[in-house]
C-alpha cells in the first residue's frame, strides 16, 4: 500500500500536539483532577460569575489545569498552619494575581500562569529540601523536611506519594517539568513594572528581601538540567519540527493574501479565464505581485506539474475562483511534503529516541516500512526549494537538536545525497524472475 501523507491541516494539528503526546508517552508529571467532588467544587470557586453562567460550556485543558492548581493552592494557604508565614504569603499573593488570568486570560496565558504557579511551588519545595539538609542537628538525628507543614502542604498540592521519600518524589517530578516551571517562575518574577522586577514590588516580601533569591533559583535550574539530559534533547527535536510547521503555515497564509490581491488584478485584465495561458499568468505574476517572497512562491506553484497540466488543458472549465482554490490547495499539499521532510530529518537522527520516533510516526499516521526512500527524496526536493525561496527560514528554525550550529541547507543536502544514492541503487537493481 503506497504511503499517503496526511493533509496539511491534519499534519499541522498533529505537530502541534507532539509535545503533549510525547509528554504523555514518557509519563511526565501532570496536574490531574481528583476523582472526589471537593476539588471539582474548589475549581468552580475560582471561576468568574460569567463563567459560572456558561455552566455546561466545555473548558479548555489550559483553563481546567490552572483552575485545579489554584483550588489546591487556595486550600494550602487557608489550611496550612506554619511559622513560615512569609513563604506561605507568596502563594496567597500569586494565587490572587493568577486568578485574574483564569477569569480573563486566553489559553496561552493560562498555560503560562499554570507553569508560573507550579514553578513557585517547586521553588519552595526544593529550597525547603536544601534548608533541612543544611540544618546542624545532634548526632544520630536526621532533619526531615516532611516535618515542615509547608513542605508537606506543597507535596499535597502536587499530589505526591503520602510518605515522603526523596527518590520517589524525583521519579515523579521529571526534570523537563521542573526546569520548565522554574524557568517560567523566574521569567515572570523578573517582569518589570516601573523598572521594578515583580519579586521586588512589595507583594512578595520573602523573595524581595532575600539577596540570594535569583542565585539560588539559578542553581536549582542548573541542577535540574543535569537530570536525564537526553530528555531535553528530545524536546528540542519537537521545537524544530514545530518551528518548521509555523514557518510553512505563515508562508501559506501570506500566499493566500497574495493570491486574493493578484486574483483581482487578473480578473480585470483577463475577464475570460478560459483563454488565459500559463505564459501570460507567469508574466503577469512577475510584474504585478509586489512582495518578492510571495511572488517567488506563486511562480513556484505555477511551475508545478499539476498547475501546468490544468492550464494547458484546452477543455478546462476553470474560472478565476477555481484557479485560486487550486493554487491554495497546491500550496497546502506542498506544505505537507515540506513538513514531512522535517519529520524525516528527525527520524534519520541517532539522537531521536524510540519514544519520540513512535510519536513522530503517529503524527504521520505511518510506519517506517510504509515510507519509501523515493517518498523521502521527493519531500526533500520540495524542502530544498522552500529554503531557497524563503531566505528568512534560517533565522526562525530551531535547529539545536542537530548539535553543532549548522544550516538547514546543509542538513537537507546531506539527506538528499544519501537518499539519491539509495533510490538510484533500487532503480538499477536487477529484477528477480520467478521460476515457471
Amino acid at each position: 500500500m503506497p504511503f499517503s501523507l496526511p493533509i496539511f491541516q491534519e499534519l499541522e494539528a498533529n505537530t502541534k500536539n507532539l509535545t503533549a503526546l510525547f509528554s504523555l508517552h514518557i509519563r511526565r508529571f501532570t496536574i490531574v483532577e481528583d476523582s472526589h467532588s471537593d476539588e471539582k467544587k474548589g475549581g468552580e470557586e475560582n471561576e468568574s460569575p460569567d463563567e459560572k453562567k456558561r455552566g455546561e460550556e466545555i473548558k479548555s485543558p489550559e483553563h481546567k489545569t490552572l483552575s485545579i492548581l489554584l483550588a489546591r493552592v487556595n486550600t494550602l494557604t487557608t489550611q496550612c498552619t506554619t511559622r513560615r508565614e512569609k513563604e506561605l504569603d507568596v502563594f496567597k499573593k500569586l494565587a490572587t494575581e493568577l486568578g485574574v488570568v483564569l477569569e480573563k486570560g486566553n489559553d496561552a496565558e493560562k498555560q503560562t500562569a499554570t507553569q508560573f504557579l507550579l514553578g513557585a511551588l517547586l521553588h519552595r519545595y526544593f529550597r525547603l529540601q536544601i534548608k533541612y539538609a543544611q540544618f546542624k542537628i545532634p548526632m544520630f538525628y536526621t532533619a526531615n523536611p516532611a516535618d515542615c507543614n509547608l513542605f508537606s502542604g506543597i507535596r499535597t498540592v502536587l499530589r505526591l506519594n503520602k510518605a515522603y521519600v526523596k527518590k520517589k518524589d524525583m521519579e515523579i517530578l521529571d526534570p523537563m517539568t521542573t526546569v520548565t516551571a522554574l524557568e517560567t517562575f523566574k521569567a515572570n518574577m523578573l517582569l518589570e513594572e516601573n523598572k521594578v522586577p515583580r519579586y521586588k514590588n512589595g507583594n512578595y516580601e520573602h523573595l524581595g528581601t532575600d539577596p540570594n533569591f535569583l542565585i539560588h533559583l539559578d542553581e536549582l535550574i542548573a541542577e535540574q538540567k543535569t537530570r536525564h539530559p537526553s530528555v531535553f534533547i528530545q524536546y528540542t527535536a519537537i521545537q524544530f519540527i514545530q518551528s518548521l510547521m509555523n514557518h510553512v503555515a505563515q508562508k501559506h497564509q501570506l500566499l493566500q493574501t497574495g493570491l486574493e490581491q493578484w486574483g483581482q488584478l487578473i480578473l480585470k485584465e483577463y475577464p475570460d479565464f478560459s483563454k488565459v495561458t500559463l505564459k501570460q499568468l507567469i508574466a503577469h505574476a512577475e510584474t504585478h505581485i509586489p512582495g518578492e517572497q510571495v511572488r517567488k512562491n506563486v511562480l513556484a506553484l505555477l511551475s508545478t506539474d499539476f498547475i501546468e497540466d490544468v492550464l494547458k488543458d484546452d477543455t478546462r472549465t476553470m474560472d478565476h475562483k477555481s484557479f485560486k482554490e487550486e493554487m491554495q490547495q497546491c500550496s497546502l499539499e506542498r506544505g505537507s511534503y515540506i513538513l514531512f521532510a522535517g519529520y524525516v530529518l528527525l527520524l534519520r537522527s541517532t539522537s531521536c529516541s524510540k519514544e519520540l520516533k513512535y510519536c513522530l510516526y503517529n503524527a504521520l499516521k505511518a510506519k517506517d516500512s510504509d515510507i519509501s526512500p523515493k517518498n523521502k527524496l521527493e519531500a526533500f526536493t520540495l524542502l530544498d526549494e522552500h529554503i531557497k525561496l524563503n531566505e528568512d527560514i534560517s533565522s526562525v528554525l530551531k535547529t539545536q537538536f542537530f548539535g553543532t550550529p549548522c544550516s538547514i541547507s546543509t542538513l537537507v543536502s546531506q539527506a538528499t545525497q544519501d537518499l539519491s544514492s539509495i533510490v538510484q541503487e533500487q532503480e538499477q537493481a536487477p529484477l528477480i524472475k520467478l521460476a515457471s
